[in-house]
């Protein structure tokens, strides 16, 4: 019983491991760079 509730544990933590990190993947494949760059500019990308 210890044993399966110390897998619940982990994978309750992995989940939350993967959920933390999968939204700095996202920004850095699909958020575009925006310093230096006017706010015109950047409407018309």
């Amino acid at each position: 019983m210890a044993l399966m509730l110390l897998g619940c544990a982990i994978g309750a933590y992995a989940f939350y491991a993967i959920s933390a990190i999968a939204p700095v993947f996202f920004v850095i494949y699909f958020v575009k760079e925006t310093c230096g760059k006017e706010l015109e500019e950047m409407a018309y990308e």
